[in-house]
């Protein structure tokens, strides 16, 4: 028996049994009445059983254009057999008819084939029964009750259909849940191979920016440390006493390089901009240098930069004034800033010898 969609197997040859069943039950209680007589009877059954073959083991899917002519010609030869037949085993034929019409068809042609199978199964026998003489009120009490089981077998039909409607829906709604549960996987595992990508892209800058700030700071403090030694190895002969000051303040610098450094793997913010605002911090840097000899104007206007920006800048006026003494032996330095809605504008001048 062919269905609309997919039957649970236990299910499917049960009905398979009940159908071929019937069929035989038809075909034998046929041959114990007349015998085992070719006639237009038995002609007829075995058509039927030959259509039901084509229609259900022969035919690709219930899509084919011959499915429903053959539906109607089953329909046909099951008139034919009950007119011939004269007896209520007809019944089966229809009942048989109806139960697969509602499984395997849509709900318009199996409701089409039970109201055709109820009226002609009606008409037919009353007819039958007036024609062979017949008729009388046990041969129509037969007949509506017979009709009655019709009504039974569409009933049991409905509802074997709406079980494997709901079926397919559950079957339907676990698919694209687990469709959806495969892309939630997939996305999953998307997003964490770009979280893992960016944690470590936010790793390498974090490394980088560790490296430049502490070359920022170390180069700084060593070039202090350098220029102050310079200092003081030429005052050492003739003022011994400055030299050493300068010796003292060598070991400070040298000190607070160092705090600089370990600040800067600790929060990467200078103790400098941590104790005020950027304009002291400059300026704290400016008067440092001046105790060096370097003389260090500052024209910083109105503005400042904003706070996320504040270090950066903090940074290359720190290795403005670094490579103006390592590279330039500058001994004045000017450092302009411009803070704008338009942008900003730094920048640094010496009277240094230059660098190619």
């Amino acid at each position: 028996m062919q269905t609309t969609g997919a039957m649970d197997p236990t299910t499917g040859l049960l009905l398979n049994v009940a159908k071929y069943g019937g069929y035989a039950a038809v075909l034998w209680v046929t041959i114990i009445n007349r015998g085992l007589v070719i006639d237009a009877r038995l002609l007829a059954i075995l058509g039927i059983l030959a259509v039901d073959s084509i229609r259900n083991h022969s035919l690709e899917s219930s899509l084919s254009p011959w499915e429903r002519p053959l539906l109607w010609l089953h329909l046909l030869l099951a008139y034919l057999f009950l007119w011939l037949d004269g007896t209520g085993i007809g019944a089966i034929l229809f009942i048989i008819l109806i139960a697969e019409s509602q499984i395997s068809h849509s709900r318009s042609v199996g409701n089409r084939v039970f109201l055709l199978s109820l009226v002609g199964f009606l008409a037919i026998g009353l007819l039958g029964a007036w024609f062979r003489g017949q008729w009388s009120a046990d041969r129509i009490s037969t007949l509506l009750i017979n009709g009655i089981f019709f009504f039974f077998a569409f009933g049991i039909s409905v509802l074997a259909r709406l079980q494997q409607e709901q079926r397919e829906r559950a079957e339907g709604a676990l698919a694209r849940l687990e469709r959806s549960q495969r892309e939630l996987e997939s996305a999953y595992a998307q997003l964490m191979e770009s979280s893992r990508q960016r944690e470590e892209l936010a790793t390498i800058a974090e490394r980088n920016r560790l490296a430049r700030e502490i070359h920022d700071t170390l180069a700084h403090s060593l070039t202090g440390i350098i220029v102050g030694l310079e200092a003081a190895r030429r005052l050492i002969t003739v003022d011994p006493e400055r030299s050493s000051k300068e010796l003292d303040r060598i070991g400070e610098q040298a000190r607070t390089g160092l705090e600089e450094i370990r600040r800067s793997v600790r929060a990467w913010r200078p103790r400098e901009l941590e104790r005020g605002d950027f304009l002291s911090a400059v300026r704290g840097l400016a008067h440092e240098m001046a105790d060096r000899g370097l003389r260090i104007d500052l024209d910083f206007g109105d503005g400042v930069p904003p706070p996320h920006l504040e270090l950066p800048f903090y940074r290359i006026i720190q290795e403005g004034i670094t490579n103006s003494i390592r590279h330039g032996a500058a001994e004045r330095v000017e450092i302009a800033l411009r803070c704008s809605p338009a942008g900003i504008t730094l920048i640094v001048e010496d009277d240094g010898r230059g660098a190619g």
